[in-house]
């Protein structure tokens, strides 16, 4: 299975490239994150 990563106004990105930071208010409150995001641990 193919899987791609994608961010709104860059495209398609490395799965190696953090697109997630430690300020992002989606991860730290929750804020809409699991509506979009599939967290892999």
């Amino acid at each position: 299975m193919t899987q791609l990563v994608a961010v709104l106004g860059v495209g398609v990105v490395a799965p190696d490239t953090a697109v997630v930071g430690a300020d992002d208010l989606g991860i730290n409150r929750g804020d809409g994150v699991f509506d979009a995001a599939r967290v892999v641990v």
